[in-house]
Order: structure tokens, then sequence, then C-alpha cells
């Protein structure tokens, strides 16, 4: 070999080599955040650090063969009896005691438990016992904001059900308005461990829900109505900017709708009065490109514009982590596999779009609008490859993994099946 061509061998692998040594030290410092006790959303928004999905040469997405499913229900809207039995068709929960019996699995809450029908608190407090009864066996539930969780926080009470409203001692609509707020003095980014006990249904959403979710194994990212194009090139923050508006409406630091009629609001009561919404405020919220309320995936006809969409916005979701800095999130951001979403009742079953890409999860299940229930699950294949896998970029320790292709399923309990979604990663 030539002394020049030689020399270039030995740079080309030298690159090659501090490429690989940088990747590796990125996922390194991802697995010292989780350790140390990071953020959730710190965590969730970034590499994951052990085994997450990874595409082979082929193309295909593969996990490790034991990796916990991962669950996900969108707008139940009042209605606990639908909810229950589509949650025990699907494995999550007992059809007996309701109890949760996914073992390390996570289910996701994509928003909307509120409004519609009347089993909104009983629900909620679902939710919770599962959560807690999810951690002791090494699962979780990740709980998040639908937009009538922020109409009710805002105090636009159209499609309460009245006899949600009932159940509250006299005076019920008073004691509502109370239960939908949170003390001037609570925490902005609460805690689960805070000393600051939540103690009202405002402030519960405080400290146990969020906006976005991006689950660190499968790539799958999970919000209620959407991020268009827009929201993600403008770098909106919108965990951040959606937990400060919560707060502030809650608590009345910022302005919100007048009480129904004959009810108080105790944050009237407070002073300083409350502030004007900012523009990052109105940005979040108002309009139908806003991340609460955007139904581009679900109402587009044009499949490819659509998929364009959905392909741009995995690869910029680095955009809308909180916190970050250009150079790092790019870095160091992994581009997510899906996008699974609510808000936009899809009456006949989900709307799957794009090769299993693009999920809308959102199926009217409540009695309120009679469609069928559905339960999203994303797992390993039962089946082997028969074959150990071939990746760009191999990690220690990646021949020692079975890998198996992620599997998409959507339980149906009206007809107590699940129908398999193919998918292809790449849209």
């Amino acid at each position: 070999m030539r002394p020049v061509v030689r020399l270039l061998f030995v740079m080309l692998m030298a690159i090659s080599a501090l490429l690989g040594v940088r990747h590796l030290l990125h996922r390194l410092d991802d697995l010292s955040r989780a350790r140390k006790g990071a953020s959730p959303g710190a965590v969730d928004h970034f590499v994951s650090l052990h085994r997450a999905a990874k595409k082979d040469r082929r193309g295909r997405l593969l996990v490790p063969a034991t990796a916990p499913p991962l669950f996900a229900i969108a707008d139940i809207h009042g209605d606990l009896p639908r909810a229950r039995r589509a949650l025990a068709h699907a494995g999550v929960v007992s059809p007996k005691t309701g109890d949760w019996t996914a073992g390390a699995a996570t289910l996701v809450q994509t928003g909307d438990i509120v409004d519609r029908g009347p089993d909104t608190l009983a629900i909620y407090n679902m939710t919770a016992t599962l959560a807690a009864q999810a951690s002791e066996q090494g699962g979780s539930v990740v709980r998040l904001l639908g937009n009538h969780e922020y109409m009710n926080a805002l105090l636009d009470w159209r499609y309460v059900d009245p006899a949600d409203t009932a159940k509250y001692p006299h005076p019920s609509a008073s004691n509502r308005v109370a239960d939908w707020s949170a003390r001037r003095d609570f925490p902005v980014l609460p805690s689960s461990d805070n000393s600051m006990e939540s103690s009202t249904t405002g402030e519960r959403m405080l400290v146990d829900y969020g906006v976005t979710y991006l689950d660190p194994v499968y790539g799958a990212h999970f919000m209620h109505a959407g991020l268009s194009r827009g929201v993600v090139e403008a770098g909106m923050r919108v965990d951040a900017i959606g937990q400060e508006f919560l707060h502030g409406v809650l608590t009345g630091r910022l302005e919100r709708n007048s009480p129904p009629s004959g009810a108080d609001d105790p944050s009237r009561n407070k002073s300083p009065h409350p502030s004007p919404w900012k523009p990052k405020h109105r940005a979040f919220w108002a309009g139908e490109e806003g991340p609460m309320w955007y139904r581009g995936f679900a109402v587009d006809t044009n499949e490819k514009r659509v998929c364009e969409e959905a392909d741009w916005v995995l690869d910029n979701l680095w955009k809308t982590a909180p916190g970050v800095k250009e150079r790092s999130a790019k870095l160091r951001f992994r581009q997510g596999n899906f996008l699974v979403m609510g808000h936009t009742p899809q009456f006949d079953g989900a709307l799957v779009r794009c090769s299993g890409r693009v999920l809308l999860i959102d199926t009217g299940m409540s009695r309120a609008y009679g469609g069928r229930a559905v339960v999203l699950e994303l797992a390993p294949s039962p089946q082997p490859l028969g074959h150990r896998p071939s990746f760009e970029l191999e990690e220690p320790g990646d021949d020692q993994v079975e890998w198996r292709e992620v599997g998409v399923r959507l339980h149906y309990d009206d007809t107590k099946t699940a129908q398999h979604v193919p998918i292809h990663t790449e849209l």
C-alpha cells in the first residue's frame, strides 16, 4: 500500500473511531442522567440509553425481546365503564377488579378524560391508582393533558356533563370551580415528592400531567392533538409553556373565564389581579395550528403531504425539547419512530397513516359518541428473527441482545379482537 493511501486509510479509521466514541459517550451520559434522577421531561426527550428501538440495515424497527409493552388509550370523556372494559380487553387491568395487570408495561393516556360524560373524577382517581400499582410492578402510567383539561381550567364548561357537576357537594358549581383551581403559592414545577401535596384536581394536573411524552424505548411521541410543522419550526417549548400556562390560570395569575352563573371563583379574590396572556400563551392555546387543537394529521386527505409533514416533525422533535441548545440537541436527540395522537374522533376505528408511523387513536369511545373503544399496543413481536441483525452503528452488547421486530396492535373490545398493523420505518 502506498504511503499516501495508507495515511488516508489510517485517518479515515481514526475519524470513524472518534465518531463512535462520541456517540457512545452521549449514550453513557444519558444513562447517567437517568440514574441521577433527571427530570422526566429531560429523560423522555433525549436518546434512551439502553437498548432503544433501532433500525437494522434492512430498514426493520427492532427492540429487545425483553422490552415491556407500551399501551395507549385516548379520549375517554367521562365514561369509566367503557375505559375499564377496553383496558381489560388489552390486558392492562383485571376485568374483575380493575387493578393493574400489565407488569412493567407503560400506559399512556393522551388527555380529554373530562367532559361529555359523568365519570370525570372517578377516571382521574382510576389513573392515579393505576399509576401507583404500575410503579410497584416496575411499570408506569403517563397522563397527558387534552384541550378539554385546559378548557375546564379556563372555566369553559360548555361540554361539562350536569351529572359531573352534581357529584360535588352543595354549592356544586362553586365547589367544582374551586376543585379546578390551585393555591397561588403552588410551585410552578412541582414534583410528586414535593412537600406541598396536591389537594385539588387542578393541583393534580400540575403534579401528574404533562403535554407530550416521547417513549424512550419505542420512540413513540404522544400528545393529545399534534405538532404542526409551524409550531416545531418556531421552536415552541410546548411542555414548558403548557405547564406555565396551566399553572397561571389555575392559580389565578393569568386571566380565565368568568365562573358559571351563581358560582364563585376563589382565584378572583386574590391579589394582585390576574395578568393578560403573553403571546407565547396565545400561540400555545389559540388557533387551529396550536398544539392543543391541531388536526392536520387527521383531516388532511393528501397522504403524501401528511407523511412528509410527519417525517419532518419526527426528524425535528429536538426543536421542542425543553431547555436545550441547538448544537447539543442536534447531536443527542433521537428521531422519533411514531406519532400517536387523540383529539379527532375516528368512529369506525383508529386511523392508521403513513405505513403505521402516524396513529390516531381517538375513536369516540365515550357513550356520548358511541364509537369503538380501542387500546394501542407496541410490543416485541413473538416471532424470533432467526438471525443476528446488522446495524449501521453497532454498539457494545448489541450482539448479546435477542432482537425482535416491533409489533403494533389495536385492541377493540367490541369485537374482542387485536388488529395487527403492518409498519414500515421509512415514510
